[in-house]
C-alpha cells in the first residue's frame, strides 16, 4: 500500500485528514518540560530532502537546522534547493514541492 491509500492505517501512516480512523492514530499526553529547549511541529513538506542512498527522514537533522537557521531561514533553503531540483531527479520525491506548515517554539 503507497500514498493516501496508507493513510490512517496499521500499514501505513496517521494523517489528520477528516477520516474517522484518524483518532485511532493520535497520540497524546505529558511530557516533562524540564529539560526541553524547543518544541518543532511540522508537516512533512519540510523535510530535508534527500538522496536515493540516504534515509528519506532525519528529525535531529532537521530540529537541528531550524534550531541553527531559524524557521524562515530554512524554509527558503528548502525552496531553493527543491527549485534547483524541479525533475526530482538528485532528491528523489513524489513531486517538486508539497504544503509546508510549522511551528518553532522555543521556551
Amino acid at each position: 500500500m503507497r500514498g493516501r491509500q496508507s493513510a490512517n492505517t496499521t500499514s501505513g501512516y496517521a494523517v489528520l485528514n477528516g477520516q474517522p480512523e484518524a483518532a485511532d492514530y493520535l497520540e497524546h499526553g505529558c511530557i516533562n518540560r524540564i529539560n526541553l529547549k524547543a518544541l518543532l511541529l511540522m508537516t512533512d513538506g519540510l523535510y530535508a530532502p534527500k538522496r536515493a542512498e540516504e534515509p528519506m527522514f532525519d528529525p535531529v537533522e532537521v530540529t537541528a537546522r531550524v534550531a541553527q537557521m531559524g524557521l524562515e531561514c530554512y524554509v527558503e533553503w528548502l525552496v531553493e534547493t527543491e527549485e534547483g531540483d524541479p525533475d526530482c531527479r538528485l532528491y528523489p520525491r513524489v513531486k517538486k514541492s508539497d504544503d509546508k506548515t510549522a511551528i518553532w517554539i522555543q521556551l
